[in-house]
């Protein structure tokens, strides 16, 4: 546990009391998939960066509390309005999660009619074992056995829907739903300037810079 803590110590600054993602990035369009020709405030994040953000939120000891925090050397003719930048980026993990909570729905869908259908065979199965008299035939025996398997067989799509397949759905609405609302912080760095100026002598987290590139954060 001490070293699970040092860990997030030594990955992921506390600002300002929050534990912080932090991304240094050379203009917002960095962050943003080039390749979308929706408007910029409908655009989709790139992927990497989607990535690399949920990957560190999760990991963070205290996600409600979470901020993240972009380091730019130029704003990119976003100079008069940076909130822009913090509502496309809202905005996008919004829209994910929405997605993902059709998904969840598709997927009950799913394990209803998949429940409707194992029921059904199973039933049919069940029944037509009863009437084959086993009874001093190998081949009978094991046509009644067939059957019975067939039938709880048929049953295992619906159970694995309701006991394991909606919850990994369920929890990644819940993250980017919360991610939707997260405290965005914009700072502007000079060129060469690190974004971890100022902290503590000693300290051994990696730079922004490097963290972002372990990401593999393309670069426009």
């Amino acid at each position: 546990m001490k070293t699970l803590a040092a860990t997030f110590k030594n990955r992921y600054r506390v600002i300002d009391g929050k534990p912080t993602i932090e991304l240094k990035l050379k203009t917002p369009h960095q962050l943003f998939d080039e390749r979308d020709p929706a408007p910029f405030r409908e655009r989709d994040l790139d992927d990497d960066a989607v990535r690399y953000i949920v990957s560190s939120y999760k990991e963070l000891p205290n996600e409600e509390e979470a901020k993240l925090s972009l380091y730019i050397a130029g704003m990119g003719g976003f100079e008069g309005d940076p909130e822009e930048i913090r509502r496309a980026i809202r905005s996008h993990f919004v829209y994910e999660a929405e997605l993902k909570r059709r998904e969840l729905r598709e997927t009950f869908k799913q394990g209803l009619v998949a429940l409707c259908i194992g029921l059904g065979f199973l039933l049919t199965c069940t029944w037509f074992s009863m009437t084959v008299n086993a009874e001093g035939s190998l081949f009978r025996s094991l046509l009644k056995e067939w059957l019975l398997l067939m039938g709880w067989v048929s049953t295992w799509k619906p159970i694995s829907i309701f006991l394991y397949e909606w919850w990994p759905i369920r929890s990644a609405m819940r993250t980017l739903r919360e991610l939707g609302g997260i405290e965005i912080e914009i700072k502007i760095i000079a060129a060469g300037e690190t974004a971890r100026a100022g902290e503590p002598r000693g300290a051994s987290a990696t730079s922004v810079a490097q963290t972002l590139s372990a990401a593999s954060l393309k670069i426009s």
